[in-house]
């Protein structure tokens, strides 16, 4: 929560001072490097990142912070790498899917087109957990393969030791090729969004587009967009933004659905 309240913060900076077209691989760019680093860079130094000297020193020190609530406060310090892998992984699904996403889709797609596009979009976004399953699996049978493959040369796979050694080597490799997976398909989201900016423009800056046509003679064109300048809406800080939500009934009844729909699939 303190991490998702310091995104929003950010994020309605960051809106108010850049186009949406730049806003998107600003915002997106952060995760996708944590991710294809962490595999590659961090998980393999966590001993020497965990490793903090004077933390360990500070909490031993502390006997307040190895009882009761505050033991899983210092678990989250001991282990703040994986703290950070965990709430990043979390914002991704509020950041880039429900905010990211469906703003460009919203910047994109006509109104009268939504309803009917929508639905099919959300299909398909719901094959995305089943891909990913499997190319989980594919990933860690491989790289348990490729590690049993290894050890079995070295005559080092007979002890119990080593079978604990060969499950946290296939883990670093599969996790390794996992964030390459990651960075690849972040580089294809950037590069479609910029195609999906460029050939379909927002309906805010530019004349309706048919397919990325804007309609009518130059003369209507220049006067659609002189209009959609005039109309632009006003930028708003957080505290202004959460002001305009206290005062409309139907924006605070959506708040209360999502807050709701949170609650309920955590629950589940």
């Amino acid at each position: 929560i303190p991490a998702a309240t310091m995104f929003m913060v950010v994020y309605s900076k960051l809106s108010n001072s850049l186009d949406p077209r730049q806003l998107f691989p600003v915002i997106l760019t952060p995760f996708l490097l944590f991710f294809s680093l962490f595999g590659l860079v961090l998980y393999p130094m966590r001993n020497v990142l965990h490793g903090n000297a004077l933390l360990a020193a500070f909490i031993q020190q502390q006997p307040w912070l190895n009882s009761g609530r505050f033991v899983a406060v210092t678990k989250i310090l001991q282990h703040w790498l994986f703290a950070l892998f965990f709430i990043a992984s979390e914002l991704w699904g509020s950041a880039a899917v429900s905010l990211l996403f469906w703003s460009c889709a919203n910047d994109s797609v006509r109104f009268d087109e939504a309803k009917r596009i929508y639905p099919w979009v959300t299909l398909i976004g719901n094959f995305g957990p089943l891909v990913s399953g499997v190319t989980l699996a594919a990933v860690s049978a491989w790289a348990r393969q490729r590690v049993v493959a290894t050890t079995a040369t070295t005559a080092a796979a007979t002890t119990a030791a080593s079978l604990v050694s060969t499950d946290d080597q296939a883990f670093a490799l599969s996790l390794r090729l996992l964030s390459i997976i990651t960075g690849v398909a972040g580089v294809v989201i950037l590069a479609l969004h910029r195609f999906v900016v460029t050939r379909f423009p927002s309906p805010t800056t530019s004349p309706t587009p048919v397919h990325g046509v804007a309609l009518g003679p130059p003369s209507s064109r220049s006067t659609a967009v002189a209009t959609a300048k005039t109309n632009k809406k006003p930028k708003m800080s957080l505290s202004d933004s959460l002001r305009f939500l206290r005062g409309h009934s139907y924006l605070r009844d959506i708040a209360v659905m999502v807050l709701s729909y949170g609650v309920s699939i955590e629950c589940t």
